[in-house]
């Protein structure tokens, strides 16, 4: 399992998002794309942790969960935001 953003309100094909590896002085590039360039986060705190970060920049964004195993591959749904706002 893995957990990715998305943009809330945004195209189908422009709303994953897609973070640049950060370049020798921790600059990173965001964008907003297609499902298969969508950054993929192995732990829900850094998929919230990174989410927090957006939404502090003005994006309006929430987190997915995405089954990648087992007979329920491709899988997905949303996280349940009173599950986030608890987490501490």
């Amino acid at each position: 399992m893995h957990f990715e953003i998305l943009q809330t309100g945004a195209e189908p094909s422009a709303r994953f998002l897609n973070l640049s590896k950060a370049n020798p002085w921790g600059n990173r590039t965001i964008s907003f794309g297609a499902s298969h360039k969508a950054t993929k986060f192995k732990s829900l705190e850094a998929a919230k942790r990174e989410s927090e970060i957006l939404r502090r920049g003005g994006f309006s964004v929430h987190l997915i969960w995405v089954e990648t195993s087992g007979h329920q591959a491709g899988s997905w749904g949303e996280v349940n935001h009173d599950f986030l706002e608890r987490m501490a």
